[in-house]
């Protein structure tokens, strides 16, 4: 199909989406990375609400607010820039302070916790989600897999949930990452879809145009390419929204991934 961008362009009117299909036939067949996704169909549970916890409000704001004072102190001047933010469980370059940390949390009653979001399970004690973290747990295979490989790429810090009767039901550790290594998605090989702003939208500094990633489907299919890490000897990845694996660690991981995902090989570009 003709791209008449340009003609639209010189009119003023607002481009059309460019969608570009993926370029590789199938997977690779000798795969360095790996991208931890849902089997087709299969989806855990998201519904992890007030309902299943004892909120303890009072004491994660206390230790939101160490942690945001302490964050403040390494970046002077972040915090009356983005007086609002919510750091999510990224706090990046930058190590926490164990003391600063959730230790636990307190069950209504026992949940099967496999059911749910993982290996990543997101923890909000405040209520009104005015000022929160969401914090990424992993389980003790998890952990010492990726320390086998790099020993210094992660934070971990014990976290276990617990019913009234004192009683520990699950052990898991955070896991924060202070530099994270990226693995970008070359888009334009990947199935993915360009889009373009507006004129009036543009005048708030936002650029023109703006990628809308390639869909889960792509990525079980072996479509994806990625550009090759920056820094290729780490073992674990942040790509938009997932998460890749070396693998080395996607060998060590596979039997302990819950029964809802699959490891997917993806392709890196300039390579057979």
């Amino acid at each position: 199909m003709m791209d008449l961008n340009p003609v639209r362009r010189l009119l003023g009117v607002k481009l059309k989406p460019q969608f570009f299909a993926p370029v590789m036939k199938g997977p690779p067949g000798n795969p360095e990375y790996f991208m931890l996704l849902h089997r087709p169909g299969q989806w855990p549970k998201h519904d992890w609400t007030s309902k299943h916890f004892v909120p303890a409000t009072e004491d994660e704001m206390r230790l939101f607010t160490l942690r945001r004072q302490r964050y403040g102190e390494l970046f002077p001047g972040f915090l009356d820039s983005n007086p609002g933010s919510r750091f999510g469980f990224r706090y990046p370059n930058a190590r926490l302070d164990p003391d600063h940390m959730p230790k636990s949390m307190l069950l209504k009653k026992k949940v099967i916790l496999d059911e749910y979001l993982m290996p990543g399970l997101s923890l909000d004690h405040d209520p009104a989600k005015r000022f929160s973290d969401a914090f990424l747990l992993v389980r003790k295979e998890m952990k010492d897999a990726i320390q086998s490989l790099d020993s210094d790429l992660c934070q971990f810090f014990p976290f276990s949930f617990r019913l009234k009767t004192g009683e520990v039901t699950e052990e898991f550790f955070i896991m924060h990452v202070p530099n994270r290594p990226t693995a970008d998605i070359v888009m334009e090989k990947s199935g993915a879809t360009k889009q373009f702003r507006d004129r009036e939208v543009m005048k708030n500094g936002l650029p023109e145009a703006y990628w809308t990633p390639p869909s889960e489907d792509i990525i079980r299919k072996g479509l994806l390419v990625i550009k090759r890490p920056s820094a290729p000897e780490k073992p674990l990845y942040f790509c938009d929204r997932w998460m890749i694996f070396s693998r080395a660690l996607a060998e060590k991981i596979r039997p302990q991934i819950p029964k809802v995902d699959d490891l997917y090989p993806v392709h890196v570009d300039g390579d057979a």
